[in-house]
């Protein structure tokens, strides 16, 4: 796949991301408690961590391909935990 395919398809994944954060947002229960402090602050990191991948993604559009070909593994990991950590938050607490 070619660098803009690939930058065309991971903006893609990341709106679909920023969907499920906010439908996790929207479904956190709006009683106070530790729980919801913890929700939150998960919610939190998970925004931070998909700007800074969204960061890179522009910065990636514009950079020279001998350079996308060494970060891409990197970007890939950090892509797969990302998701990895969201996937875990939407699963029960119980």
């Amino acid at each position: 796949m070619d660098k803009q395919t690939y930058c065309n398809t991971l903006a893609a994944e990341l709106r679909q991301l920023s969907f499920q954060i906010d439908a996790l947002r929207r479904r956190m229960p709006t009683e106070s408690g530790s729980d919801r402090v913890h929700d939150a602050g998960e919610l939190a990191i998970l925004e931070r961590r998909r700007r800074m991948l969204a960061d890179r993604l522009d910065h990636a559009r514009t950079m020279g391909d001998s350079l996308w070909g060494r970060i891409k593994a990197e970007w890939e990991e950090d892509w797969a935990e990302l998701w990895g950590a969201a996937y875990q938050f939407r699963k029960p607490q119980h």
